[in-house]
């Protein structure tokens, strides 16, 4: 029996179980040098994995109409430790759900390599259904793995763009327009939306802009006399030079900022340095570095208990009858401020509103 657990060995690295636990059994997601610590201080500290009991494969039969789930991951080229500790706990997550769960990671297809046909074909001989992680699919790739699969599947974490497909998501653009909303029934006034480059090529970023766009369009036609102010920047990346980032930072001075994740509101209050605290910063995500910002911030907390229970319910459902329209399930996520009450600080803000 070991002496320490897998949450004590974390604690003792400052990472999070489910990180730990990925880097134990050599799972894909955490970086080499996070692998290399984690079993360097299990090793030190004496840490022995607990004996389980072997769980049997579950494989479909012909005639069979049991729910037998399998979970489709596309192989991310880099996943920050967050991420990886994100995807575990989901991981654990619709494992619970299903009563075990068979994982296949499958490469993204590139130009000239077909996708890996050995595993679409367990997957067709064992699966009642399919979930597939999409957050990095782009369309053509799923089609193509749609194409080869003989079950019906559930596309989660992400709401594919001209695909008849079932997806379940978080509801990206909803989330970011209620939240504009809410700041203007608090009395704040002037708002925008942190750009970053190449991530807006990623579907969820754009359906985060998208919802900023439909409050401002909406509020600017109900409230034509609020003096409502809309803008959108773009984040200097670290090769800008001092005029861009100027520019950055008067764009961005006393307004409530959104972004569509966490690292651009972190490297954002970065940039403003002694204006930050003038400026709202909003990220999305709630992964730890938005802790790292000492100035008013908030974001968003991916309900993913909710996303995991929709998906799993949906692919059941389609399990037994496999030809439902295909349909798309938003879920709606939570607003977490950080060093301000919107309500409270709003007269005593230094930003102008």
């Amino acid at each position: 029996m070991s002496t320490i657990t897998i949450q004590q060995l974390a604690d003792k690295l400052g990472l999070s179980g489910a990180a730990v636990s990925m880097a134990l059994r050599g799972k894909c997601g955490v970086s080499e040098e996070t692998r290399e610590r984690v079993l360097e201080a299990a090793r030190q500290y004496g840490y022995t994995p607990p004996q389980k009991a072997p769980r049997r494969k579950t494989v479909r039969k012909q005639g069979d109409s049991g729910f037998c789930p399998v979970l489709i991951v596309f192989r991310e080229k880099e996943w920050s430790d967050e991420a990886a500790t994100f995807f575990a706990s989901m991981l654990e997550k619709l494992e619970r759900m299903a009563g075990g769960l068979l994982v296949y990671y499958i490469d993204p297809p590139e130009e000239g390599h077909p996708i890996d046909l050995e595993k679409i074909r367990r997957i067709n001989e064992t699966a009642s259904v399919a979930l597939i992680h999409g957050v990095s699919l782009e369309t053509e790739q799923l089609e193509l793995l749609l194409e080869r699969l003989r079950c019906p599947a559930v596309v989660f974490d992400r709401a594919p763009e001209g695909i008849a497909v079932h997806s379940v998501s978080m509801d990206n653009s909803g989330i970011i327009s209620g939240a504009v909303r809410e700041f203007v029934r608090l009395g704040y006034r002037k708002f925008t939306f942190i750009r970053t480059g190449e991530l807006w090529q990623i579907p969820n970023h754009r359906s985060r802009l998208a919802g900023y766009h439909l409050a401002q369009q909406e509020l600017l036609a109900r409230f034509p006399d609020l003096g409502l102010d809309f803008t959108e920047t773009d984040l200097p990346d670290r090769y800008a030079d001092e005029k861009a980032r100027e520019a950055f930072v008067q764009a961005a001075d006393g307004r409530v900022c959104f972004s569509a994740q966490d690292y651009t509101a972190l490297y954002a209050s970065f940039l403003l340095g002694e204006d930050a605290g003038r400026t709202i910063l909003g990220g999305f995500d709630d992964f730890p570095c938005i802790q790292q910002i000492r100035t008013p911030t908030f974001t968003f907390r991916y309900e993913l208990d909710s996303v995991c229970q929709t998906a799993m319910g949906l692919a059941e459902s389609i399990s037994q009858k496999p030809y439902l329209p295909s349909m798309h399930i938003g879920v709606t996520g939570q607003m977490i401020c950080r060093n301000f009450d919107p309500a409270a600080d709003f007269s005593d803000w230094k930003g102008e509103k």
